[in-house]
């Protein structure tokens, strides 16, 4: 697999790669709670995080949020992004 054409599960594009102290990191993010996948940094900014600051912030939203696995309903994730939310 080329490490380069890794795509965000998310929205899909190819996940950016970062150098660390330690070398390049091309795995992305982890997108849980959106999905079990990997995302692109911009994702796991306008997306995974605010998810998970939800879920923390408020134990009605997260269980009216989530599946029984503790994943975000996919139709929430999508009305989010076409919503604008992050944008």
């Amino acid at each position: 697999m080329n490490k380069l054409l890794r795509e965000c599960s998310i929205c899909t594009a190819p996940i950016d790669v970062q150098g660390t102290k330690s070398g390049t990191w091309y795995a992305g993010h982890s997108s849980w709670p959106v999905n079990e996948g990997r995302c692109c940094t911009w994702c796991n900014n306008a997306v995974v995080i605010p998810f998970r600051v939800a879920l923390m912030a408020d134990i009605k939203i997260a269980k009216e949020m989530t599946n029984e696995d503790g994943s975000v309903k996919k139709e929430i994730v999508d009305e989010y992004i076409s919503s604008g939310c992050f944008s």
